[in-house]
């Protein structure tokens, strides 16, 4: 005699189509009370949850960094594609290379509206939503940003930035 567990891991996969397709009803069906639901679940469940999230965070912590940083860096890019109405480049010396590119407050007062990194999750987050308006913002790469702090701080500097378009920018990254 089968083990209930074994049947049931067997017919989910012989069947594994038609439970796709019965699930995927299920939720075009109830996509309007699905939040309610999620919501209601997880203030009846809360402690579990919480518990359980954490052990799973605390043994998987690579998984969960990896994640994290990947959710990171998509959201970092596609802010940038917002601002830069997708051509993301440094509008100074024309740097392309993702990994260098900062967002730079035209007018300053960066600092004052981060509040020194403690509001940085808020103004990328708003920025992501559309809360906030992005023309007072500009992709600078990092050493156009630091030199615009400079113009800003000492006046015009008789210095000039090239940027030597060609070379190869890391693909891994933009994964």
């Amino acid at each position: 005699m089968k083990d209930l567990k074994e049947y049931f891991k067997e017919y989910r996969e012989k069947n594994k189509e038609k439970i796709n397709k019965s699930n995927r009803q299920w939720y075009l069906k109830n996509k309007e009370n699905r939040k309610e639901y999620s919501k209601k679940y997880y203030q009846e469940h809360k402690e579990y949850i919480n518990k359980y999230s954490k052990k799973w965070k605390s043994e998987n912590k690579e998984k969960t960094k990896l994640y994290l940083k990947k959710s990171r860096d998509k959201r970092r890019i596609t802010i940038l594609n917002i601002i830069s109405n997708n051509n993301p480049h440094c509008v100074r010396c024309g740097c392309n290379d993702i990994r260098l590119l900062e967002i730079n407050h035209k007018n300053g007062g960066g600092r004052q509206e981060n509040q020194g990194g403690k509001k940085s999750d808020d103004f990328y987050r708003h920025i992501y939503q559309g809360i906030r308006k992005t023309d007072d913002l500009e992709i600078l790469c990092k050493i156009c940003n630091a030199w615009h702090y400079l113009e800003l701080k000492y006046g015009e500097l008789p210095y000039k930035i090239f940027y030597k378009k060609g070379r190869k920018i890391d693909e891994d990254y933009l994964k």
